[in-house]
């Protein structure tokens, strides 16, 4: 079960890896989002916060870090710590409170999200992925998707440049 604030849904995904969601899904639901970035909304599929000059952690010439010594994870809601961004890529390092979820969106940028730690649901395409360190899933352009956490949950999210 996940709790969202004061109501209590079921993720009703089957018990393989990839199957289709049912109605009442909370990573369906929709409901105010929980993040923006604020170079590309769209990308998240809310409206954006107000632009801020876009900091991150890695920066020249440091070139490597620990995933692992940023995680930090809200009582509720999202944090989401850009760690490098160029014309080419964003990297962003996503942690969700447990029962925390990102509606249905889609974006205009191809993406991958690399799970770090805990456990969730993708719903990519209708159907669900189950969410554990380890799993790695590409996101095409223009491709509905929504994500809810069932643990504190810790992905590196991927933003490509522009897609087709």
């Amino acid at each position: 079960m996940l709790s969202l604030g004061p109501v209590v849904y079921a993720i009703f995904c089957p018990p393989t890896a990839i199957g289709a969601p049912q109605a009442g899904h909370p990573a369906l639901e929709e409901r105010p989002s929980l993040y923006s970035d604020p170079r590309d909304s769209e990308s998240l599929g809310i409206a954006p916060h107000p632009p801020t000059p876009m900091s991150t952690i890695l920066t020249p010439p440091m070139t490597t870090l620990q995933l692992h010594d940023h995680l930090e994870f809200p009582h509720s809601g999202v944090i989401s710590k850009v760690l490098w961004n160029d014309a080419a890529c964003q990297y962003t390092l996503f942690c969700l409170a447990a029962g925390a979820a990102i509606s249905e969106h889609t974006s205009s940028r191809h993406a991958t999200v690399n799970v770090v730690a805990g456990s969730g649901t993708l719903v990519l395409e209708g159907q669900c992925i189950d969410l554990e360190p380890g799993v790695f899933a590409l996101i095409q352009a223009h491709t509905p998707h929504a994500l809810a956490a069932s643990t504190n949950l810790a992905f590196l999210l991927t933003l490509s440049a522009r897609g087709e």
